[in-house]
């Protein structure tokens, strides 16, 4: 489900039954996987989302909750939804990980996205509003780009979101049949901002450039 190459070129391969860390000098595989009642094994086997930060850090998004790997001892913290703490991740489905410009961390799960901010370990979360322009789009996140003016944008499985950081206001984007410059389709499946700040969007039916 998805690649990433760390630092010291080592490939990170998330699938549905675990972690894997491929060493390209060495040629050899190593699995981490779920061990029960073991707290510091990696939260879930099926892992959806694999990001490093600006501290080549790890974040690990799984369908169990979200992990952060400790490189010196190979050893995975835990953020996942409790019941009695509403400051809590808000679905335990993570699709998405992404940190933006000023440092604060979003993460796109299967109830919404949320905002995370180490220093206090809590997440804000942001939903969709039943019949209101405010609100998300649908609470499946499953991608997240920032531009290069600093807005964030959100991919769901109903339409694509632009989060404008300075405001906390949430523009809809949602495909209008009829009119070809409006998104191609409301399934967001991809999100890329390339080198010259021009964003791609991919959907379930084709290929979007937006102006």
């Amino acid at each position: 489900y998805c690649i990433f190459q760390d630092r010291s070129n080592v490939l990170w391969v998330g699938t549905n039954v675990g972690l894997n860390k491929y060493d390209q000098e060495k040629k050899q595989f190593e699995l981490y996987q779920r061990i029960p009642r073991e707290e510091n094994s990696i939260r879930d086997n099926y892992v959806r989302a694999l990001y490093a930060d600006k501290n080549d850090i790890i974040w690990v998004g799984t369908y169990g909750g979200l992990s952060r790997f400790d490189y010196d001892n190979h050893q995975f913290k835990h953020y996942y939804p409790e019941d009695d703490d509403s400051l809590s991740l808000s679905n335990e489905r993570v699709m998405a990980v992404y940190q933006d410009q000023s440092g604060i961390y979003w993460i796109g799960t299967w109830g919404g996205l949320n905002r995370f901010v180490p220093e206090t370990e809590e997440f804000i979360h942001y939903r969709s509003i039943p019949g209101s322009p405010d609100g998300l789009t649908h609470d499946i996140v499953r991608c997240i780009c920032e531009d290069k003016d600093g807005r964030l944008w959100i991919g769901t499985e109903e339409g694509l979101n632009k989060l404008d950081l300075q405001t906390d206001r949430i523009t809809q984007y949602k495909n209008i049949p009829g009119d070809d410059t409006s998104v191609s389709n409301d399934f967001i499946y991809s999100l890329y901002l390339d080198r010259s700040g021009e964003l791609w969007i991919g959907t379930l039916s084709g290929l979007n450039k937006y102006d």
